[in-house]
C-alpha cells in the first residue's frame, strides 16, 4: 500500500473518516478499534514518511537538502517511539511516552538556520516535494488527533497528543519553507 501524498488532497473523506483510516481499514472512532494495530498503521505512516524525505533530499535543490534530511531524521524518531511503545503496551500494558514537549520547540528552534532568504531564491523547483510534505505531514497530524480522541486511557491520549503537536510542528517548518521557496522576489 503506498499513501497517496497528492498536493492538495483531502485529510477527511466524506465518511468522516481520515484518509489513513480509509486506506488501512480502520476505524478509529469504533468502540472495538485495536490500538496496537493503530500504532502499527502509525510506524508504517511513519516509514513511509521518512522514506519521503529521504528520497526527496537527494532530489531538491542543495540549500533544501540539509531541512529534508532533518525532516526524515524527525520521521525515524517518531517510528522509534512508535515502536516501544508498541513493546511495552504487548509485554507490559504500559503506556510509555518519551516524547518531550520541549524537544519540539528546541527542533524549531534549531531549524531556522534553513530559513535563508537567499538560498530559497534558488527552491523554486521544489514546491512539489514541500506540497506532498505538507499534506503528508496534515494527513499524519488528524489521524494523530483522531487516535488520541479514541484512546481511552490519559497516558494514551497524551501521547498520541504530543505526536499530533509534533505533526503540527513539521507542518509549520515545510510551510515556512514552501513560503520562502514560492515567494517571487524582484531581481535587483
Amino acid at each position: 500500500m503506498e499513501l497517496d501524498i497528492k498536493a492538495g488532497a483531502h485529510i477527511i473523506n466524506m465518511t468522516g473518516t481520515t484518509d489513513i483510516e480509509a486506506e488501512f481499514k480502520v476505524d478509529l472512532s469504533s468502540p472495538d478499534f485495536d490500538v496496537i494495530k493503530g500504532i502499527e498503521v502509525a510506524m508504517t505512516i511513519e516509514e513511509r514518511g521518512r522514506k519521503f524525505y529521504s528520497e526527496a533530499s537527494r532530489k531538491v535543490s542543495a540549500p533544501l537538502q540539509p531541512f529534508m534530511k532533518f525532516m526524515a531524521e524527525q520521521e525515524r524518531e517518531h517510528y522509534n517511539d512508535l515502536f516501544d511503545l508498541k513493546a511495552s503496551l504487548s509485554a507490559m500494558n504500559l503506556w510509555v511516552n518519551k516524547i518531550d514537549p520541549m524537544e519540539v520547540a528546541k527542533s524549531v528552534a534549531g531549524l531556522q538556520a534553513f530559513r535563508n532568504v537567499r538560498a530559497a531564491k534558488k527552491m523554486t523547483g521544489d514546491i512539489e516535494s514541500l506540497l506532498k510534505a505538507m499534506n503528508m505531514e496534515k494527513q499524519t497530524r488528524e489521524f494523530y488527533e483522531k487516535f488520541a480522541a479514541s484512546v481511552k486511557s490519559a497516558e494514551g491520549k497524551a501521547f498520541f497528543r504530543a505526536l499530533a503537536d509534533w505533526e503540527k510542528r513539521h507542518y509549520e517548518m515545510v510551510s515556512g519553507m514552501y513560503n520562502a521557496a514560492s515567494y517571487v522576489r524582484p531581481e535587483t
